[in-house]
């Protein structure tokens, strides 16, 4: 590496000052690399090189390096997905609005991206250790999903605890399935809105009231 280029990148790490500034600039890099590199070759030496983070401060945010980075990523997604339209539509009382926003979010979030996710998705199935980390996120997000939810109405207070979160993973992975298989597989509707269509009838119908309030 050049003179020059040491120089541009200490110039670049003067101006990342905020935390979240910091984090995102980590992941981006993370992603870049996994579209370069597989993950089991991907190190977090490899991220330090090319992001304007030194090595120490990304250790900090991240003790765990890498596959704390691929979860802390995954958490930051799931964030984009629930969001206050959700949990609005959650104190209306409308399912079907409910699982639409659901569903709308997560079609814009994964077809923006699209390439990110593909990457992440490879890194999951070569290393069983970050598989088993995502399996704890998405519960762990389900957990925190549904906590909200029962606080929102009393609706979803009635559901049993555990049945709930196995029902939201359930949907998630549904949403997520069907999402993939139409964006980079085969085509499957001619438009967003026959998607989502297609999805809340079917969620409504695998995941109908009994069966969601365990009755």
């Amino acid at each position: 590496m050049s003179n020059a280029h040491l120089l541009k990148n200490m110039d670049q790490k003067k101006f990342v000052r905020n935390i979240e500034e910091k984090k995102e600039i980590i992941y981006n890099t993370f992603i870049t690399l996994l579209k370069e590199k597989s993950y089991s070759q991907l190190s977090t030496n490899h991220i330090a090189e090319i992001a304007p983070i030194s090595l120490g401060t990304i250790y900090r945010y991240f003790p765990e390096g890498k596959a704390a980075i691929a979860k802390g990523y995954f958490e930051h997604i799931k964030d984009q997905i629930i969001n206050n339209e959700f949990f609005l539509q959650a104190k209306n009382k409308n399912l079907p609005e409910l699982f639409k926003s659901l569903i709308s979010r997560h079609l814009q979030v994964y077809r923006e991206n699209l390439k990110a996710f593909l990457a992440y998705e490879q890194a999951l199935l070569s290393n069983k250790e970050l598989f088993k980390n995502y399996e704890t996120s998405v519960y762990d997000f389900a957990e925190e999903t549904v906590k909200k939810l029962r606080k929102e109405d009393s609706l979803f207070r009635s559901i049993p605890e555990k049945q709930f979160i196995k029902s939201f993973i359930f949907i998630y992975n549904l949403i997520e399935a069907i999402i993939r298989r139409h964006l980079v597989i085969f085509p499957m509707f001619q438009t967003d809105e026959e998607l989502k269509s297609f999805l809340v009838k079917t969620i409504l119908s695998t995941t109908n009231k009994k069966r969601i309030l365990n009755k």
